[in-house]
């Protein structure tokens, strides 16, 4: 050292204190550490890279965690933020994205770490009528016809027999008496034939007893001239020889 002259140790100046560093030997003034690296712990000799899920805060040049929903490799100078439909790991060192059946929300912690209304981002599951693929950041409903599987990962169309009048079912219903559906994902059942759908309360109704109908219609009608109903109306039959009918009777 020059005369009158003597060498101090690095010291931070202000509040917070910038966080300085002289290494080796010879140095006229101390500097920051570069981008991404801080000072040692008790060491003003050296610099370190902060640890994967911390980033060097510009303010203080000191290692902070990542904040919620962003993660950080070592060395990095800031973090990184998660993609839609996942969240950052406890440690905030990566991304993990969300299970199918589940979509990323914030939610309460409550266990180690954490103090009550700590929130953070986090996979959570899907309501019970709604689904999602992996890694996605909201659920969806399925269409007329389809319900939800049991995974809730994706839509299953409703088997023979069974319904979904409306989208976003947990699950198909059964044909209701005196109807019927048939193939996959039927968002309807039909009334069997020798009925009729009630407008009143959409149920199959018995046609009268001079009136026929076929499979999946919904009104009935009276057979033509010379002809009557057959035994389960489910359509006209000749009047045999001998016999005549105008009114749907022999």
């Amino acid at each position: 050292a020059l005369k009158g002259v003597v060498c101090a140790a690095c010291d931070g100046l202000g509040d917070p204190p910038i966080r300085e560093v002289a290494v080796g030997e010879g140095n006229a003034a101390c500097g920051l550490c570069p981008s991404g690296q801080v000072v040692v712990e008790g060491d003003r000799t050296q610099c370190a890279p902060c640890v994967a899920g911390r980033f060097e805060d510009e303010a203080t040049h000191a290692c902070e965690n990542c904040p919620d929903d962003y993660y950080n490799d070592e060395g990095k100078a800031a973090c990184t933020r998660c993609g839609d439909g996942s969240f950052t790991s406890d440690d905030w060192t990566t991304c993990t994205p969300c299970d199918a059946g589940q979509y990323e929300d914030l939610a309460e912690f409550l266990g180690d770490g954490y103090t009550i209304n700590t929130f953070r981002y986090t996979c959570v599951n899907c309501p019970d009528d709604y689904y999602s693929d992996e890694g996605k950041s909201e659920c969806k409903h399925c269409g007329d016809g389809a319900a939800v599987n049991s995974a809730k990962s994706a839509c299953a169309a409703c088997a023979a027999g069974r319904y979904a009048a409306a989208s976003g079912q947990s699950a198909c219903t059964a044909c209701p008496a005196n109807s019927f559906a048939s193939g996959l994902g039927n968002a309807k059942c039909m009334c069997e034939a020798g009925h009729f759908e009630d407008a009143s309360d959409g149920t199959c109704k018995e046609c009268p007893a001079d009136e026929y109908s076929s499979n999946g219609e919904t009104t009935c009608r009276r057979c033509g001239g010379g002809e009557e109903v057959n035994e389960d109306q489910s359509g006209c039959a000749l009047c045999v020889a001998g016999q005549a009918g105008t009114d749907g009777t022999c």
